[in-house]
């Protein structure tokens, strides 16, 4: 006889210097009630359009305040005594936790979470993991698109028809007013600025790292497209339509968006075209857009959609909102962002939220926990891990990337074969970077140095009749994974 368990939510956690837990959370139904009384009518708004009033919460104050508060004791209570005395978390979300505003959790003494510690999603438990080391790119100055001209016609556009799968995108005045806030906050020039007629598909794909990239204006999580089917069962998993097909239906409305275009600028950039675009050494995307934190949910994957997309693409960091948002609203939070983003794009929304809910009109969470950080900590703050000249048995510096703590060991070995010859190994270990630890029986235990920050050198040597020793060989795996 098989017995089914109920599904549930649990938690790996993984600090520095201490073995990985596991926590059980609860039953996934009772968490998924209180997070679909949240989302409730929320979500909906993209059938009335993208504006959210006061008139047109789903819940009142006072049920969502309760619901916040339930899903903290669910979610988040029984993780305390593992999270004690941390301040930054990085989150990487499943199941319907990957919409969740965890930020705005209300703790059993009416606190959101976001009071006491910075939250940072990631993608998938891979971006945790990593060990890509992207390097010094330079960066370009910022640039900031917003409300396109989704009427353009190109040259060579075909007369305008009745589309059913095409979504028809209003213009976004608004969104121009915020780009004029943002523009002024970075001291652009005005060429970094693209509206209307500029806002086009092929500058944005000819951007090299900016350094930061900011879009206002509609973007859409699931474009209402089928996918072609394969003529062959491959034996790959998942098979490559599976990860591209939402990387396609996630799209930003650019210039020309509304009208059917001949050639490859049809206005719509996919997550696909922006998982090519070249953002290596962009240090924050900003997408000041209804929903653009959603995406397709893929077992092993996380959430496949833009911010997967720019992640694919370099970014090291990206803000994103998890539903519509109003207008007056996003444009008064991004005031308060990027007065804050010189402590970081994690600690800039944590800031702004918090000034949101000083505010007499927008401190209702609906106007402000949807806005997440996503991005890798082991991406974030590159200026920060220059490389330093290499010291003899000294131990890497601590910093973002380590979750073990440096240390450095140094021990050798003698074998005397014969009565003349003496074989010497010396061994030096440098462990600074991830650690992974594998168990093969209850005798050998394996530790996988990968680098950055780890080196393992071994140097071989050899005494004849007692003399001194003579280098014969010199191994490292600084480069090997």
């Amino acid at each position: 006889r098989v017995l089914f368990r109920s599904r549930e939510y649990g938690a790996f956690v993984v600090r520095k210097d201490q073995p990985v837990r596991y926590i059980r959370i609860g039953a996934v139904e009772s968490i998924d009630s209180d997070l679909d009384a949240v989302h409730t009518g929320v979500l909906s708004n993209r059938q009335r359009g993208f504006q959210l009033t006061q008139q047109q919460q789903p819940i009142t104050p006072e049920e969502l305040h309760k619901r916040l508060k339930s899903l903290y004791q669910k979610v988040i209570a029984p993780l305390e005594p593992a999270l004690l005395g941390a301040t930054s978390l990085y989150i990487v979300p499943d199941g319907k936790l990957t919409m969740a505003p965890i930020s705005a959790f209300v703790d059993d003494k009416d606190h959101y979470l976001f009071e006491s510690r910075t939250i940072t999603y990631m993608g998938s438990w891979r971006d945790l993991m990593t060990t890509v080391y992207f390097g010094y790119t330079k960066t370009s100055p910022p640039v900031i698109v917003a409300n396109p001209d989704f009427d353009l016609a190109f040259h060579g556009s075909v007369p305008a028809s009745p589309d059913a799968h095409r979504p028809v995108f209003k213009p976004l005045p608004g969104a121009e007013a915020e780009a004029g806030d943002v523009e002024h906050a970075l001291g652009l020039a005005p060429d970094r600025v693209l509206t209307e007629k500029a806002a086009r598909k092929w500058l944005i794909q000819s951007l090299q790292s900016p350094e930061i990239l900011h879009f206002a204006t509609h973007s859409v999580p699931h474009l209402d497209w089928n996918a072609p089917v394969s003529k062959y069962n491959l034996f790959e998993f998942p098979q490559p339509l599976d990860t591209q097909f939402p990387l396609l239906q996630s799209v930003i409305a650019l210039a020309g968006a509304n009208r059917p275009q001949q050639g490859p600028e049809d206005g719509l950039l996919t997550g696909l075209e922006v998982s090519s675009l070249h953002l290596e050494g962009t240090r924050l995307v900003v997408l000041s857009s209804c929903e653009s934190g959603q995406g397709t949910l893929v077992d092993g994957l996380g959430i496949l959609g833009l911010r997967a997309a720019f992640a694919m693409a370099g970014t090291e960091a990206m803000v994103m909102t998890l539903w519509p948002v109003d207008d007056e609203a996003g444009r008064q939070f991004m005031r308060f962002f990027y007065s804050h983003l010189a402590d970081g794009p994690a600690e800039a929304v944590r800031k702004s939220q918090h000034d949101m809910l000083t505010t007499t009109q927008f401190k209702n969470p609906f106007f402000w926990s949807g806005y997440v950080v996503s991005g890798s900590p082991l991406r974030a703050k590159m200026e920060e891990r220059k490389p330093e000249p290499a010291t003899q048995g000294a131990a890497a510096p601590a910093g973002p990337q380590s979750f073990v703590a440096p240390n450095c060991f140094e021990f050798s070995t003698k074998d005397s074969n014969t009565s003349h010859y003496t074989n010497l190994s010396a061994i030096r270990i440098k462990i600074g970077g991830v650690v992974h630890r594998s168990q093969t029986s209850p005798e050998q235990v394996v530790y996988d140095l990968t680098p950055p920050g780890n080196e393992l050198e071994v140097r071989e040597s050899t005494s004849v009749n007692g003399g001194p020793p003579i280098q014969i060989g010199r191994a490292s795996c600084r480069e090997r994974v």
